[in-house]
């Protein structure tokens, strides 16, 4: 019944004859099927070394050899060596001939190993071109001095150094997989158009090159949003909007919108609020609507005055936020601080609100880093309120 079913759907029986590759394990089901010799039918070349060298499930074999037909194993046999050589594990080997069969059937002394000295020459490491050829077998399938060179060429061009052109080229490899360069360079032009100097240009192209090799209508999309936010052509944070708005859908923004609209927010306020932060755009509408709730409910701050510095919305409530306003609250019970300080010790690094907060009022408040590290509930009047 095994049998039958297996010729039924792969129409093939596995060549027991077919040298096993030593570094690819042998797929149980079709080991037992290949020990079987009562078929008179031929076997498939192509799906037995997909299979039993290459390590893919029947399935993908089968969708694969339409893809690639080996007729002798002297290629494919050079290929899997040069992988297994070059780190290659054996699942990274059986993703990358699953996503592009036609690799087997590469010459390696053309065609893969110059690319691979080319990235090595770069100072990528062999883990990390392991693992960006493995995410993108088409890379070493484009033309070296046609599309690789000729792309990293132009991309340090653009960040000056060979280091901030590798960095770039991780965080987006099909820039030298796809005819990009001129979608860059009207990307380029529109960015100027719209106020930014070539410093700015760079430093985008370092921080999210792939928003430069977008198409060009998504781009002027993109800055058309930022623009109606408020935000000036040339300005700092302009791009830093540009960053924030390319990574969110339109109706994401508009969410955001509603909600800070919908805690009491003007739209003059929304504005500022994110003139001064258009990260905020980033955070989930779960956290923000806890920490307005916080310091609106708990605090009795005003709305406005929580987002004159948005960045507290950011800040963790658990990690952050609530132990260091239960210090606040037991120090300003004392007249040891005042009534602004909080925003102060929110705005601190760890160490330094411990040193000069706790440590340093350890003496007139003994159970104050307790007060601090404590899991209890506070009632913001005057002590702490254990859980019941």
């Amino acid at each position: 019944m095994l049998l039958s079913y297996c010729r039924r759907k792969l129409q093939i029986q596995i060549n027991v004859k077919h040298p096993i590759h030593p570094h690819i394990l042998q797929n149980p089901l079709l080991k037992s099927i290949s020990n079987l010799s009562d078929s008179p039918d031929k076997p498939s070349l192509t799906l037995s070394y997909l299979i039993n060298s290459c390590g893919l499930s029947p399935e993908s074999a089968l969708h694969a050899s339409k893809r690639t037909k080996i007729k002798t194993t002297q290629k494919p046999d050079s290929v899997l060596d040069f992988l297994k050589t070059h780190g290659f594990s054996n699942a990274q080997i059986t993703t990358l001939i699953s996503a592009a069969p036609r690799f087997l059937c590469a010459n390696v002394n053309k065609t893969l190993k110059p690319k691979v000295d080319f990235f090595r020459g770069l100072g990528i490491s062999d883990s990390d071109i392991t693992d960006l050829i493995t995410s993108d077998p088409g890379m070493l399938m484009r033309g070296l001095k046609t599309q690789i060179i000729p792309s990293m060429d132009f991309l340090r061009n653009l960040v000056h150094t060979n280091e901030n052109a590798v960095r770039a080229f991780r965080r987006c490899r099909w820039m030298v997989t796809s005819d990009v360069k001129k979608r860059m360079q009207s990307n380029i032009a529109v960015l100027k158009e719209y106020g930014l100097p070539n410093s700015q240009i760079t430093d985008l192209a370092k921080l999210k090159p792939s928003i430069l090799a977008q198409k060009n209508d998504w781009l002027i999309e993109i800055l058309e949003r930022v623009e109606e936010l408020g935000f000036q052509r040339g300005s700092s944070l302009f791009v830093t909007a540009l960053l924030t708005m390319s990574s969110l859908k339109k109706t994401t923004v508009e969410a955001k919108l509603e909600l800070l609209k919908s805690i009491g927010l003007s739209p003059n306020e929304i504005l500022e609020t994110l003139r001064r932060m258009p990260s905020l755009l980033r955070y989930s509408e779960k956290k923000i609507e806890a920490g307005m709730d916080f310091y609106v409910n708990k605090l009795k701050w005003k709305p406005s005055e929580v987002v004159s510095v948005p960045i507290l919305l950011m800040f963790s409530l658990e990690e952050r936020v609530v132990p260091r306003s239960k210090v606040w609250k037991t120090l300003k019970c004392k007249g040891l601080v005042n009534e602004g300080e909080l925003k102060k010790m929110l705005m601190l690094s760890k160490e330094r609100f411990l040193r000069k907060y706790v440590t340093a009022y350890e003496k007139q408040v003994p159970n104050l880093l307790k007060a601090y590290n404590s899991r209890e509930t506070y009632n913001f009047s005057c002590g702490i309120v254990k859980v019941k």
